[in-house]
């Protein structure tokens, strides 16, 4: 049975601590360590990951939503980090001139994902939802008032959960947001993995259906609780709040059609603009990368902690194939006791063959390139040649 409104309307933004830093979900079942991978019926838990120490997903075609009190950051994916491009980030207006908790950015490289579909609108009257989030994992039974729940370690991990729409159509505002949202309460003797976001979760995604009709319905950006409630605890009768994405689908259909190939702006930071840039297929292309070229990939290919054209030095341009060329790789490639351009990673003597960073070669060569090595014999036949006249 839910509760009664007055858990939320009475008790909940008091309870409410939208900006602190922990996202995610956690569950009643079993030991509570559960459901760290996909569901059998996936509606797009890869979708899921890490922004800033919070959540977002990933919508596709490059683009980040998460709540806006978690800022632009890289977004981690199944362990890839995928840089963000901070010039690209919109906070959403829940009203013009009114802002609310939603946030997108483009990142610059391509996590391979498809497109997610956003609901057209709010889910249906005790509509089951599934939750994901990365946040504390649940500790210890407790109990307080004799409200039964648990405490929290923390420890983190992305989790997935499921709940049954309380509410639609509030409108919440809180920390400056002011944001159309959906409700889900804490059910006990709820049958499933029933769910509650963490206390400051934000950025989780909030879908509905399965894998053949997901859809994202909302992202999570607060939760509530009882007025006086023990801190890092959830107990039955808390709830997490989401954005209603229904309400705000065209605005981010509006940002998100933008490419960035078409923006008029480096979005990956090597000098070249939309088209002009190797990354780019075509204007209607989503990344300035290219997953092909390492100096264009986006990711720091060499583990040298620098990423690409130009601030890796062992790439020559955005099309070179190497971000650790003999020059550039912090080994003696021609045992002749000198390393890389810069005598590597322990000071050494640099190699004098290494006249650049991004040369793919220590040892010296013979002095003749190829061609002239054949043309060499030729010129030694007509010098016999011409003296025997």
């Amino acid at each position: 049975m839910k509760r009664s409104r007055a858990t939320l309307a009475g008790l909940a933004l008091a309870g409410v601590c939208a900006a602190t830093p922990a996202s995610g979900v956690l569950i009643a079942s079993g030991d509570g360590a559960g459901n760290t991978t996909a569901p059998a019926d996936d509606p797009g838990f890869s979708h899921a990951g890490v922004v800033n120490g919070l959540s977002g997903v990933y919508l596709g075609d490059g683009w980040v939503l998460t709540a806006n009190h978690v800022g632009t950051g890289a977004l981690t994916l199944a362990g890839v980090v995928h840089a963000a491009i901070p010039a690209s980030a919109v906070r959403l207006d829940h009203a013009p001139g009114v802002p609310t908790d939603l946030r997108l950015f483009r990142v610059a490289t391509d996590p391979g994902l498809p497109t997610l579909e956003i609901s057209p609108s709010p889910p249906g009257p005790n509509g089951q939802v599934t939750l994901v989030g990365y946040g504390r994992n649940r500790g210890a039974a407790t109990s307080w008032n004799g409200i039964a729940g648990w405490s929290w370690l923390s420890t983190r991990s992305l989790r997935w959960g499921v709940n049954r729409l309380t509410q639609s159509g509030q409108t919440i505002v809180l920390g400056g947001s002011t944001v159309r949202s959906l409700s889900f309460d804490f059910d006990q003797g709820a049958p499933g993995h029933e769910a509650v976001a963490v206390t400051g979760d934000s950025g989780g995604p909030v879908f509905v259906g399965g894998a053949s009709d997901s859809e994202l319905a909302g992202v999570m950006f607060a939760n509530y609780s009882f007025q006086g409630q023990p801190a890092a605890t959830s107990l039955f009768g808390n709830g997490t709040l989401a954005a209603d994405l229904s309400y705000y689908r065209g605005a981010i259909l509006a940002v998100t059609s933008e490419r960035a190939c078409a923006d008029g702006s480096d979005d990956d930071g090597d000098g070249l603009v939309d088209t002009a840039d190797p990354g780019c297929l075509d204007a209607a292309d989503a990344f300035e990368t290219n997953a092909l070229i390492p100096c264009d990939d986006g990711f720091d290919d060499d583990g040298d902690g620098l990423i690409d054209y130009p601030d890796d030095p062992g790439c020559r341009d955005p099309q070179w194939l190497y971000e650790d060329p003999k020059c550039s790789d912090g080994l003696d490639n021609d045992g002749d006791g000198k390393i890389d351009w810069n005598g590597g990673p322990g000071s050494g003597m640099p190699d004098p063959q290494c006249t650049s960073a991004w040369r793919n070669r220590e040892a010296a060569g013979c002095g003749l390139g190829f061609e002239l090595a054949l043309l060499v014999p030729l010129l030694a036949r007509l010098r016999r040649a011409k003296s025997a006249r």
